[in-house]
């Protein structure tokens, strides 16, 4: 058996061996075709650096954020209330990092789907390899993607030796999943190695 398997090789087989999964614990033709259609029609996540600054994507979002912001403290889609739950529950250094930030991600998703009511948003990804400047989208006054407490100013490039396509290349080519994605979690440690993906590109960026 070929062990030396990129994690770039394994992400392309899981979307097939996922629908086998939902078929065989559904154990019906309407639940799998129901589900499959969904995610053919799923919301996709689009460059931002291919954006205008009057595309709609971009609208929406400011539009989600604005509105986020607007919410009472109360209220658990407030702004404040999710930069909370990444900073005070995150998992890092360890193995839950990935799978932890992948469902953050959704949640946020839906709820800029909830208060916009664009079904069809997805949030745009920064593209750091290709396109290393601080999209511009995020500055300018009365923007709700502005953070005044942001350190890096606007026109800010991100350094090719923690992002550059050999860095990146290298990280995804590596067939350790505890090298890749942190080591593993236990009930007495939450704690354990820091995974090229984690240390490199996402704790600097």
């Amino acid at each position: 058996m070929d062990h030396d398997v990129s994690r770039r090789n394994f992400m392309r087989g899981a979307a097939g061996v996922g629908a086998l999964a939902i078929f065989g614990l559904t154990g019906g033709c309407e639940i799998f075709e129901m589900t499959t259609r969904r995610i053919q029609n799923r919301p996709v996540r689009r460059n931002i650096s291919s954006l205008a600054p009057n595309d709609p994507i971009i609208q929406t979002y400011k539009d989600a954020v604005a509105k986020m912001k607007a919410l009472p403290a109360s209220d658990p889609r407030n702004w404040t209330k999710q930069a909370q739950i990444h900073y005070n529950h995150c998992p890092h250094n360890n193995w839950f990092f990935l799978p932890w930030h992948r469902g953050y991600l959704y949640y946020f998703e839906e709820i800029c789907r909830e208060l916009t009511g664009n079904e069809s948003f997805a949030l745009p990804y920064w593209n750091w390899t290709s396109h290393p400047v601080i999209p511009d989208v995020f500055w300018g006054a009365g923007n709700p993607l502005l953070d005044a407490t942001r350190v890096a100013p606007q026109g800010a490039q991100a350094n090719t030796s923690f992002v550059g396509s050999t860095v990146l290349e290298g990280i995804l080519n590596e067939p350790n999943f505890l090298v890749f994605g942190s080591g593993q979690a236990t009930a007495q440690r939450q704690t354990s190695v820091t995974g090229v993906l984690e240390g490199t590109p996402h704790n600097y960026i």
